[in-house]
């Protein structure tokens, strides 16, 4: 009997750890994706960057522990470089759109880590002025395919109600194709074409990288 009572704390934290989710699954969710770095912006040289980006998503689970989904994300970004003849500001706008998985390590106690991986298609637009040179203007498109790996934290708040904080994009490798028009104070105007192959990370030396605050409801 002893036993017995001793294994029950055990077999609720196994029970509880398991029953987090069940496959078939269907969330309706999104997250909020932030990100702000000041890096000497009062020096000679230095640079401040802004970036916010709302996620809406659909994500189905093929097992307890396993599930696929789909996302659309909008996103907002505003750069300032402060240079020693000026400052130069640059405000970008994106779309992208695409496919991921998630996988689920419960820890009990309705808390879990998760791993997502997927893919995007994307378009992103950009403007660049220089403060110091009047009518100086460089425009941007830019189309770009790109694949990614998050890591993330989950708490099941009820049985409907899913919150989490995720480390988004830590690594990810990107292919771009860019069309730039410069046009100089002289209204001289210029295009030109580049393509690109990068990996990427949102973690360096002047910032935590882009948190995302998410959340799921699960539909009947």
């Amino acid at each position: 009997m002893k036993q017995i009572l001793l294994m029950l704390p055990v077999f609720a934290f196994v029970t509880s750890a398991r029953a987090q989710f069940t496959k078939g699954d269907r969330y309706l969710g999104g997250y909020a994706s932030f990100n702000y770095s000041n890096d000497d912006l009062n020096t000679s040289n230095g640079q401040k960057n802004f970036y916010i980006a709302f996620s809406p998503s659909f994500t189905r689970f093929k097992t307890d522990r396993k599930a696929t989904g789909f996302r659309f994300t909008l996103g907002y970004e505003n750069n300032k470089t402060k240079f020693t003849f000026g400052e130069q500001k640059r405000e970008d706008w994106l779309a992208q759109a695409g496919l991921f998985g998630l996988r689920i390590f419960p820890l009990g106690k309705g808390f879990y880590l998760s791993t997502e991986a997927g893919g995007n298609i994307g378009y992103r637009n950009s403007n660049n002025t220089t403060v110091a040179a009047p009518g100086d203007r460089d425009k941007r498109n830019e189309y770009n395919v790109n694949g990614y790996f998050t890591p993330g934290l989950g708490y099941k708040l009820t049985d409907r109600l899913v919150l989490g904080v995720n480390l988004n994009s830590v690594v990810g490798i990107g292919y771009s194709h860019v069309e730039s028009r410069y046009t100089n104070p002289s209204g001289v105007t210029t295009k030109q074409q580049a393509d690109r192959l990068s990996l990427f990370s949102s973690l360096n030396n002047t910032t935590v990288g882009q948190l995302g605050f998410s959340f799921m409801w699960k539909l009947r």
